[in-house]
C-alpha cells in the first residue's frame, strides 16, 4: 500500500508539474500576443485556437490526480460535520465512489472521443494556419484515468483502515485522513 501511495504521489507530482508548465505557457503566450496587437498591430496567429485545445485542457485535467489525493475538492459538509466519525467515513466512501463512477464514465467517453479525433487527425481552422488538436484530446483521458487511479486507492485505504480497526481495543477509533 505504501509503494502505491508514492506512487500516485509521484504521478500526481509530475501530472501537476506538467499542468503548470502549460499554464506558463499560456500566460506567456497570451502576453505577447497581446504585445504584438498593441505594438505592431500583429496577433500571434492561432493563439486562441492554441491556447484553447492546448494548455487549458492540460491545466484543467492534469492536476486533477493531485488535487483528489490532497483532498482539496470543493466540500459542502454541513449535514456530515454532525455525524460521528464512522458516519463521516461512510459519507467520504459513498462520495468517493459516486465521483468515482462518474469519472470512470467520463474516461471511457473521453477515451473514445481521442481515438475517433487521433484516426481523424483533428486539426481546427485559425485563420492563416490549422492547428493539429487532436493531441490534446488524450489530455483529458490521462488526467480522469489519474484521478479514477487515486479514487480507487483512497477507497482501498479507507476500508484497510476500518478492518484493522476492528480488531484493535476500542474498536473505531478515527484516524486522521481516513
Amino acid at each position: 500500500m505504501e509503494t502505491c501511495d508514492r506512487l500516485l504521489r509521484r504521478l500526481a507530482g509530475w501530472l501537476t508539474a506538467i499542468g503548470a508548465v502549460f499554464l506558463a505557457w499560456m500566460m506567456i503566450q497570451i502576453s505577447l500576443d497581446a504585445l504584438f496587437r498593441y505594438l505592431f498591430s500583429s496577433p500571434i496567429h492561432g493563439t486562441m485556437e492554441v491556447m484553447a485545445a492546448y494548455p487549458m485542457t492540460a491545466v484543467v485535467f492534469f492536476p486533477l490526480a493531485y488535487v483528489t489525493l490532497r483532498g482539496e475538492h470543493i466540500t459542502v459538509t454541513i449535514f456530515a460535520d454532525r455525524l460521528s466519525a464512522g458516519g463521516q467515513r461512510w459519507v467520504r466512501r459513498f462520495a468517493d465512489a459516486t465521483t468515482l463512477v462518474v469519472v470512470a464514465t467520463l474516461l471511457y467517453y473521453t477515451v473514445i472521443e481521442a481515438l475517433f479525433r487521433t484516426a481523424q487527425q483533428e486539426k481546427w481552422d485559425a485563420g492563416a494556419m490549422l492547428v493539429p488538436v487532436w493531441i490534446s484530446r488524450w489530455f483529458l483521458p490521462i488526467g480522469g484515468a489519474a484521478m479514477a487511479l487515486v479514487l480507487v486507492h483512497l477507497l482501498i485505504r479507507s476500508w484497510r483502515r476500518d478492518r484493522g480497526r476492528a480488531g484493535a481495543p476500542g474498536g473505531s477509533t478515527p484516524v486522521a485522513g481516513g
